[in-house]
Protein backbone atom coordinates (compact mmCIF):
# COMPACT_ATOMS: atom_id res chain seq x y z
CA UNK A 1 0.00 0.00 0.00
CA UNK A 2 2.93 2.45 0.79
CA UNK A 3 4.36 2.09 -2.69
CA UNK A 4 1.03 2.92 -4.29
CA UNK A 5 0.66 5.83 -1.92
CA UNK A 6 4.04 7.26 -2.95
CA UNK A 7 3.21 7.01 -6.64
CA UNK A 8 -0.11 8.77 -6.16
CA UNK A 9 1.51 11.40 -4.00
CA UNK A 10 4.15 12.15 -6.63
CA UNK A 11 1.50 12.44 -9.30
CA UNK A 12 -0.55 14.75 -7.12
CA UNK A 13 2.41 16.98 -6.29
CA UNK A 14 3.55 17.23 -9.89
CA UNK A 15 0.16 18.49 -10.98
CA UNK A 16 -0.30 21.05 -8.23
CA UNK A 17 1.10 24.52 -7.95
CA UNK A 18 3.88 24.51 -5.38
CA UNK A 19 2.66 27.59 -3.55
CA UNK A 20 1.13 25.90 -0.49
CA UNK A 21 2.71 26.04 2.92
CA UNK A 22 4.14 23.18 4.93
CA UNK A 23 0.86 23.03 6.84
CA UNK A 24 -1.09 22.79 3.60
CA UNK A 25 1.26 20.11 2.41
CA UNK A 26 0.72 18.06 5.56
CA UNK A 27 -3.08 18.35 5.22
CA UNK A 28 -2.89 17.34 1.60
CA UNK A 29 -0.79 14.29 2.39
CA UNK A 30 -3.21 13.33 5.17
CA UNK A 31 -6.14 13.66 2.73
CA UNK A 32 -4.47 11.54 0.02
CA UNK A 33 -3.49 8.85 2.52
CA UNK A 34 -7.08 8.71 3.85
CA UNK A 35 -8.55 8.37 0.33
CA UNK A 36 -6.04 5.68 -0.56
CA UNK A 37 -6.83 3.64 2.55
CA UNK A 38 -10.57 3.82 1.86
CA UNK A 39 -10.10 2.51 -1.68
CA UNK A 40 -7.89 -0.31 -0.45
CA UNK A 41 -10.54 -1.27 2.11
CA UNK A 42 -13.24 -1.48 -0.58
CA UNK A 43 -11.29 -3.97 -2.67
CA UNK A 44 -12.32 -7.62 -2.12
CA UNK A 45 -9.84 -9.91 -0.43
CA UNK A 46 -8.70 -12.16 -3.28
CA UNK A 47 -7.46 -14.79 -0.88
CA UNK A 48 -10.92 -15.16 0.65
CA UNK A 49 -12.84 -15.46 -2.64
CA UNK A 50 -11.51 -18.93 -3.63
CA UNK A 51 -12.18 -20.24 -0.12
CA UNK A 52 -15.74 -18.91 -0.16
CA UNK A 53 -16.30 -20.43 -3.63
CA UNK A 54 -14.99 -23.81 -2.49
CA UNK A 55 -17.22 -23.82 0.59
CA UNK A 56 -20.24 -22.81 -1.52
CA UNK A 57 -19.57 -25.62 -4.00
CA UNK A 58 -19.23 -28.13 -1.15
CA UNK A 59 -22.52 -27.03 0.40
CA UNK A 60 -24.23 -27.21 -2.98
CA UNK A 61 -22.92 -30.74 -3.51
CA UNK A 62 -24.33 -31.78 -0.13
CA UNK A 63 -27.67 -30.23 -1.01
CA UNK A 64 -27.80 -32.04 -4.36
CA UNK A 65 -26.51 -35.39 -3.06
CA UNK A 66 -29.96 -36.82 -2.19
CA UNK A 67 -31.22 -36.12 -5.70
CA UNK A 68 -28.13 -37.75 -7.23
CA UNK A 69 -28.70 -40.82 -5.08
CA UNK A 70 -32.40 -40.88 -5.96
CA UNK A 71 -31.58 -40.70 -9.66
CA UNK A 72 -28.90 -43.38 -9.54
CA UNK A 73 -30.63 -45.88 -7.26
CA UNK A 74 -33.20 -47.12 -9.80
CA UNK A 75 -30.43 -47.70 -12.30
CA UNK A 76 -28.42 -49.68 -9.77
CA UNK A 77 -31.49 -51.67 -8.75
CA UNK A 78 -32.31 -52.27 -12.39
CA UNK A 79 -28.84 -53.65 -13.05
CA UNK A 80 -29.13 -56.01 -10.09
CA UNK A 81 -32.62 -57.08 -11.19
CA UNK A 82 -31.42 -57.76 -14.72
CA UNK A 83 -28.55 -59.84 -13.40
CA UNK A 84 -30.87 -61.84 -11.13
CA UNK A 85 -33.36 -62.41 -13.97
CA UNK A 86 -30.67 -64.15 -16.00
CA UNK A 87 -31.21 -67.19 -13.75
CA UNK A 88 -34.38 -68.33 -12.03
CA UNK A 89 -36.13 -71.46 -10.85
CA UNK A 90 -39.65 -72.73 -11.37
CA UNK A 91 -41.60 -75.48 -9.65
CA UNK A 92 -43.75 -77.21 -12.26
CA UNK A 93 -46.70 -79.10 -10.79
CA UNK A 94 -49.46 -81.19 -12.25
CA UNK A 95 -52.73 -80.39 -10.53
CA UNK A 96 -55.14 -83.23 -9.90
CA UNK A 97 -58.46 -81.40 -10.01
CA UNK A 98 -60.68 -84.44 -10.31
CA UNK A 99 -61.81 -84.03 -6.71
CA UNK A 100 -60.78 -81.84 -3.81
CA UNK A 101 -58.49 -81.67 -1.98
CA UNK A 102 -56.10 -81.04 -4.87
CA UNK A 103 -52.96 -83.14 -4.77
CA UNK A 104 -49.82 -82.57 -6.84
CA UNK A 105 -48.76 -85.93 -8.30
CA UNK A 106 -45.93 -84.34 -10.30
CA UNK A 107 -43.33 -81.93 -8.91
CA UNK A 108 -40.47 -80.93 -11.20
CA UNK A 109 -38.00 -78.24 -10.28
CA UNK A 110 -36.47 -76.41 -13.21
CA UNK A 111 -33.50 -74.08 -12.94
CA UNK A 112 -33.15 -71.82 -15.97
CA UNK A 113 -29.99 -70.02 -17.01
CA UNK A 114 -30.82 -67.49 -19.70
CA UNK A 115 -27.20 -66.58 -20.17
CA UNK A 116 -26.07 -69.94 -21.57
CA UNK A 117 -29.58 -71.03 -22.64
CA UNK A 118 -29.70 -74.11 -20.42
CA UNK A 119 -32.20 -75.80 -18.12
CA UNK A 120 -31.64 -78.35 -15.40
CA UNK A 121 -34.63 -80.47 -14.37
CA UNK A 122 -35.15 -82.68 -11.37
CA UNK A 123 -38.35 -84.67 -10.88
CA UNK A 124 -39.14 -85.43 -7.25
CA UNK A 125 -41.13 -88.65 -6.68
CA UNK A 126 -44.64 -88.00 -5.44
CA UNK A 127 -44.03 -90.18 -2.37
CA UNK A 128 -40.88 -88.31 -1.27
CA UNK A 129 -40.79 -87.96 2.52
CA UNK A 130 -40.47 -84.23 3.23
CA UNK A 131 -41.10 -81.53 5.80
CA UNK A 132 -44.27 -79.80 4.65
CA UNK A 133 -44.42 -76.01 5.02
CA UNK A 134 -47.44 -73.74 4.94
CA UNK A 135 -47.66 -70.65 2.72
CA UNK A 136 -46.18 -68.45 5.48
CA UNK A 137 -43.05 -70.58 5.74
CA UNK A 138 -43.89 -72.46 8.94
CA UNK A 139 -42.91 -76.12 9.11
CA UNK A 140 -46.04 -78.13 9.89
CA UNK A 141 -45.47 -81.87 9.53
CA UNK A 142 -43.64 -84.64 7.71
CA UNK A 143 -45.54 -86.39 4.94
CA UNK A 144 -45.52 -87.20 1.25
CA UNK A 145 -44.71 -84.36 -1.13
CA UNK A 146 -47.88 -85.39 -2.94
CA UNK A 147 -50.02 -84.15 -0.06
CA UNK A 148 -48.61 -80.63 0.19
CA UNK A 149 -51.21 -79.16 -2.15
CA UNK A 150 -53.98 -80.99 -0.33
CA UNK A 151 -52.99 -79.52 3.04
CA UNK A 152 -52.12 -76.07 1.69
CA UNK A 153 -53.56 -75.19 -1.76
CA UNK A 154 -51.56 -71.95 -1.91
CA UNK A 155 -48.71 -72.65 -4.38
CA UNK A 156 -46.31 -70.84 -2.07
CA UNK A 157 -46.58 -73.77 0.34
CA UNK A 158 -45.37 -76.22 -2.31
CA UNK A 159 -42.61 -73.83 -3.37
CA UNK A 160 -41.37 -73.50 0.21
CA UNK A 161 -41.59 -77.24 0.82
CA UNK A 162 -39.47 -78.08 -2.23
CA UNK A 163 -37.12 -75.18 -1.56
CA UNK A 164 -36.39 -76.36 1.97
CA UNK A 165 -36.05 -79.97 0.90
CA UNK A 166 -33.46 -79.24 -1.79
CA UNK A 167 -31.98 -76.12 -0.15
CA UNK A 168 -32.49 -74.27 -3.43
CA UNK A 169 -34.47 -71.04 -3.89
CA UNK A 170 -37.73 -71.44 -5.82
CA UNK A 171 -38.77 -68.24 -7.60
CA UNK A 172 -41.90 -69.16 -9.55
CA UNK A 173 -44.55 -71.84 -9.91
CA UNK A 174 -46.55 -73.28 -12.76
CA UNK A 175 -49.49 -75.65 -12.82
CA UNK A 176 -50.63 -77.77 -15.71
CA UNK A 177 -53.54 -80.23 -15.74
CA UNK A 178 -52.83 -83.78 -14.66
CA UNK A 179 -54.31 -84.79 -18.02
CA UNK A 180 -51.05 -83.58 -19.54
CA UNK A 181 -49.23 -86.21 -17.51
CA UNK A 182 -51.74 -88.82 -18.66
CA UNK A 183 -51.02 -87.95 -22.28
CA UNK A 184 -47.30 -88.24 -21.62
CA UNK A 185 -47.79 -91.55 -19.82
CA UNK A 186 -49.87 -92.99 -22.63
CA UNK A 187 -47.26 -91.94 -25.16
CA UNK A 188 -44.31 -93.39 -23.26
CA UNK A 189 -46.08 -96.55 -22.17
CA UNK A 190 -46.40 -97.42 -25.84
CA UNK A 191 -42.73 -96.66 -26.44
CA UNK A 192 -41.35 -97.89 -23.10
CA UNK A 193 -43.91 -100.27 -21.55
CA UNK A 194 -41.96 -100.68 -18.29
CA UNK A 195 -41.18 -97.02 -17.66
CA UNK A 196 -41.92 -95.47 -14.30
CA UNK A 197 -43.09 -91.89 -13.90
CA UNK A 198 -39.56 -90.79 -12.97
CA UNK A 199 -38.15 -92.53 -16.06
CA UNK A 200 -40.66 -90.71 -18.21
CA UNK A 201 -39.34 -87.32 -17.18
CA UNK A 202 -35.84 -88.38 -18.14
CA UNK A 203 -36.85 -88.50 -21.78
CA UNK A 204 -36.14 -85.47 -24.00
CA UNK A 205 -39.45 -85.89 -25.80
CA UNK A 206 -41.28 -85.63 -22.50
CA UNK A 207 -39.33 -82.51 -21.59
CA UNK A 208 -40.24 -81.00 -24.96
CA UNK A 209 -43.88 -81.65 -24.13
CA UNK A 210 -43.31 -80.14 -20.70
CA UNK A 211 -41.90 -76.99 -22.29
CA UNK A 212 -45.07 -76.73 -24.33
CA UNK A 213 -47.08 -76.89 -21.10
CA UNK A 214 -44.97 -74.09 -19.65
CA UNK A 215 -45.53 -71.88 -22.67
CA UNK A 216 -49.29 -72.39 -22.67
CA UNK A 217 -50.09 -72.57 -18.95
CA UNK A 218 -52.52 -69.97 -17.62
CA UNK A 219 -51.83 -70.79 -14.00
CA UNK A 220 -48.37 -69.45 -13.32
CA UNK A 221 -46.59 -66.40 -11.94
CA UNK A 222 -43.66 -66.60 -14.36
CA UNK A 223 -43.32 -63.20 -16.09
CA UNK A 224 -44.49 -63.27 -19.71
CA UNK A 225 -41.16 -61.92 -20.89
CA UNK A 226 -39.39 -64.98 -19.47
CA UNK A 227 -41.87 -67.39 -21.01
CA UNK A 228 -41.46 -65.66 -24.37
CA UNK A 229 -37.70 -66.06 -24.07
CA UNK A 230 -38.11 -69.79 -23.38
CA UNK A 231 -40.36 -70.05 -26.41
CA UNK A 232 -38.07 -68.16 -28.79
CA UNK A 233 -34.77 -69.74 -27.84
CA UNK A 234 -33.64 -73.31 -28.11
CA UNK A 235 -32.66 -74.25 -24.56
CA UNK A 236 -30.52 -77.26 -23.79
CA UNK A 237 -32.24 -79.40 -21.13
CA UNK A 238 -30.34 -81.63 -18.73
CA UNK A 239 -32.15 -84.03 -16.40
CA UNK A 240 -30.71 -84.78 -12.98
CA UNK A 241 -31.57 -88.44 -12.48
CA UNK A 242 -32.41 -89.46 -8.90
CA UNK A 243 -33.54 -92.99 -9.73
CA UNK A 244 -30.45 -94.83 -8.45
CA UNK A 245 -30.52 -93.02 -5.10
CA UNK A 246 -34.16 -93.62 -4.13
CA UNK A 247 -34.78 -95.63 -0.96
CA UNK A 248 -38.10 -97.36 -0.38
CA UNK A 249 -39.18 -97.07 3.23
CA UNK A 250 -42.25 -97.63 5.41
CA UNK A 251 -43.22 -95.44 8.36
CA UNK A 252 -46.17 -96.63 10.45
CA UNK A 253 -47.06 -98.95 7.61
CA UNK A 254 -47.20 -96.13 5.03
CA UNK A 255 -44.97 -96.23 1.95
CA UNK A 256 -42.53 -93.34 1.41
CA UNK A 257 -39.50 -92.63 -0.73
CA UNK A 258 -36.31 -91.11 0.64
CA UNK A 259 -33.30 -89.83 -1.29
CA UNK A 260 -29.75 -90.70 -0.26
CA UNK A 261 -27.98 -87.77 1.35
CA UNK A 262 -24.93 -87.69 -0.98
CA UNK A 263 -27.19 -87.52 -4.04
CA UNK A 264 -29.35 -84.87 -2.41
CA UNK A 265 -26.28 -82.77 -1.59
CA UNK A 266 -24.88 -83.23 -5.09
CA UNK A 267 -28.21 -82.22 -6.63
CA UNK A 268 -28.35 -79.10 -4.48
CA UNK A 269 -24.82 -78.15 -5.52
CA UNK A 270 -25.61 -78.61 -9.21
CA UNK A 271 -28.77 -76.53 -9.04
CA UNK A 272 -27.18 -73.71 -7.05
CA UNK A 273 -24.23 -73.64 -9.44
CA UNK A 274 -26.64 -73.40 -12.37
CA UNK A 275 -28.34 -70.45 -10.67
CA UNK A 276 -24.93 -68.82 -9.97
CA UNK A 277 -25.66 -68.96 -6.24
CA UNK A 278 -22.78 -71.11 -5.04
Amino acid sequence: MDKKFDVKLSYYIENEELTFTKEDRDKTIQKIRHQTEMKEDKKPNRRIVPIVATVAAFLLAIALLPSFIANESPNADSMVAQQEDMTFSTLVMARDSSAPPHRNPVNILLTINRDDKSIKAVALPRDTYVDIYDAEGNKQMKDKLLHTGAYYPDPNASMLTVSNFLNVPVDYYLYFPVEGVTQIADYLNKKYPKSSLEDMFSEQEVLDHLMEQIQTSKETNIPKEMITDLNRNNYNVEVIDLKESLIDTYIDGIYFVEIEDPTLESTTKQLLGHLNEE
